[in-house]
């Protein structure tokens, strides 16, 4: 693949993949996590819409990541997408302290909470990396 091609690639694999990981298993997960811990179970379109959408946006920019965490990690396909997934989980993590959003309040909740996403942005990591992998071949046996 081109570098050009290979940049759009990667963030076509990282949308795909963060709509699907971050925003539909990540919702139903969330789901999961409410109804074990007895919180409220607060499901909406409107919620579901700006789960997808932000499963797009951020899969995109870990998608966008993804080439240089390649070209320092070395090792498979899991390593590489566990690096990603850290990467980016911490990256938001940050980021949601920086602008004070809503994580949780209660002290039981949000450790289950954190360790549940993370776990879900390492499976986003992995899933874009073994994405990006398969269209790469696929391009190569193409040509």
């Amino acid at each position: 693949m081109g570098n050009h091609r290979t940049s759009v690639s990667a963030v076509l694999a990282g949308a795909i993949a963060g709509v699907v990981v971050l925003g539909v298993i990540g919702r139903v997960v969330m789901a999961g996590v409410a109804l074990v811990t007895g919180s409220p179970l607060n499901i909406s379109m409107r919620g579901l819409l700006e789960v997808l959408f932000v499963g797009v946006l951020v899969g995109a920019i870990g998608g966008f990541l993804l080439l240089p965490v390649r070209s320092v990690v070395r090792g498979g396909q899991m390593a590489r997408g566990a690096v990603l997934g850290a990467l980016l989980f911490l990256g938001s993590f940050l980021f949601s302290l920086l602008w004070r959003m809503c994580l949780s309040s209660s002290q039981t909740v949000l450790p289950l909470t954190l360790v549940v996403v993370g776990v879900l942005f390492v499976i986003y990591g992995i899933a874009v990396e073994v994405l990006m992998t398969r269209l790469e071949r696929d391009s190569r046996t193409a040509q």
